[in-house]
């Protein structure tokens, strides 16, 4: 124990910190697709998605550096989540699943 702080209650809300962020994720990634979906762009952004694959992790490092001047047209918070998607493989995987259901849905 250390400062009055033990190992198990670090873990605990290490682990809690996790789940309540892939469920902040999870959310995201669905009000991404349908917005995309909504301007009946899912095709591009399932193109675009599959090829730029391996430049993700740069892209997500631009939206970090341009975020003081997105910030004046989104929320800061929604930029830092797309950047972090960006970062994350398993979300961007997620998005692209989650495109292919909006869009069915879309079209029925």
């Amino acid at each position: 124990m250390l400062f009055g702080i033990s190992a198990n209650s670090i873990g605990a809300s290490g682990k809690q910190k996790m789940v309540q962020t892939s469920d902040n994720q999870s959310l995201f990634v669905q009000s991404v697709a349908r917005v995309v979906c909504r301007h009946k762009l899912h095709q591009p952004a399932l193109i675009l998605l599959e090829t730029s694959r391996p430049l993700a992790l740069l892209a997500a490092q631009c939206v970090w550096l341009a975020q003081p001047v997105l910030s004046l047209f989104y929320p800061r918070h929604a930029i830092g989540q797309f950047a972090q998607m960006l970062e994350d493989g398993d979300a961007l995987n997620q998005l692209m699943a989650e495109l292919e259901t909006q869009a069915q849905e879309w079209k029925a």
